[in-house]
């Protein structure tokens, strides 16, 4: 993963044994651009295609599911292509000093 997020420019070079350096911002990176860079071929729905050839809702369902998969898969990519790296950033951070809040209440 790491060289392919390097390949995207997501990740710069290696330094000090480390792989925290970003090529960019992080409020310049999306989710899309990670998504794309790791899995690149692969939506996130895909119905089975190893149903049975002697059934006709087997051999008909998954194209006609495909479509609306297909559909599916733009309104996620539209979606991840809005959210940073930066705000995950933030969002684990402030979530992680509310469960930490609550631990001292």
């Amino acid at each position: 993963m790491i060289a392919q997020l390097r390949a995207a420019n997501i990740l710069a070079a290696r330094q000090n044994n480390r792989y925290d350096n970003f090529a960019r911002d992080l409020d310049q990176i999306t989710v899309l651009d990670v998504y794309r860079a790791t899995e690149p071929k692969n939506p996130f729905l895909v119905p089975d295609q190893e149903t049975s050839g002697q059934c006709s809702v087997g051999v008909a369902f998954p194209e006609v599911i495909t479509k609306h998969f297909a559909e599916v898969q733009v309104g996620i990519e539209q979606r991840l292509d809005q959210i940073t790296v930066q705000q995950l950033v933030d969002e684990t951070l402030a979530n992680i000093a509310e469960h930490e809040n609550r631990k001292e209440a």
